[in-house]
């Protein structure tokens, strides 16, 4: 059974977001996919993990302000231009990376951020 979060993905590249967003739908995941870092989202309950490719890093200023929050882990997908940024909660994964690991890296954090039972 799969975790209940939203898995927010914050890609530019339309043909990597929209190849992200069918890989973590046919997981059962539920996405919410953006361009550029929507408002209000570091403060969302609902979100489990964000996907932030360095591009956005790099241009948009609320993806670097709503990164340094920590309020949410973050899976950034790193580049030879934009190395991981040392904040808390932010996970680095390397371009170009298999589904498998995208996978597993997003379950990981997203069980990390679910309530423990008993």
């Amino acid at each position: 059974m799969q975790p209940s979060k939203t898995i927010a993905v914050i890609v530019r590249d339309e043909a990597l977001l929209a190849s992200l967003t069918f890989a973590l739908g046919v997981e059962g995941f539920a996405v919410e996919a953006s361009a550029h870092w929507p408002a209000g989202l570091t403060e969302r309950g609902d979100v489990g993990c964000i996907v932030l490719d360095s591009e956005n890093y790099r241009i948009d200023r609320a993806a670097r302000e709503g990164l340094t929050a920590g309020l949410h882990p973050v899976l950034f997908l790193s580049d030879s231009l934009s190395p991981v940024p040392e904040e808390a909660g932010v996970t680095g994964i390397g371009k170009p990376f298999q589904g498998d690991e995208l996978v597993a890296a997003i379950r990981r954090m997203v069980a990390e951020t679910l309530p423990r039972r008993g």
